[in-house]
């Protein structure tokens, strides 16, 4: 459920083009990454970035909820609280 969390990622280094176009691509180390940088420098006579990645975001499940649809709290409703957590609004 948390996995994208609880692995680490591998380090990675993209490069970047502020006038766009290529690159997309992950390289797994700095020489590859600086390689590349060279390779479209020289194609496009433009300034290429190489970008460690430092951390990323990422969304989190939504909480799980248990509501009754009708009638009142029964014993059964406090263990399903007391497992998954509390009822949030």
């Amino acid at each position: 459920m948390w996995d994208h969390f609880e692995q680490e990622p591998a380090p990675f280094w993209m490069v970047y083009r502020p006038s766009g176009g290529e690159p997309t691509m992950q390289h797994e180390d700095f020489d590859t990454a600086m390689a590349e940088a060279a390779r479209i420098a020289r194609k496009h006579a433009d300034r290429v970035y190489v970008l460690k990645a430092v951390g990323y975001m990422a969304t989190a499940c939504p909480p799980v909820m248990w509501r009754r649809m009708y009638g009142g709290e029964n014993a059964e409703d406090r263990e399903y609280v007391e497992t998954y957590g509390p009822d949030e609004q």
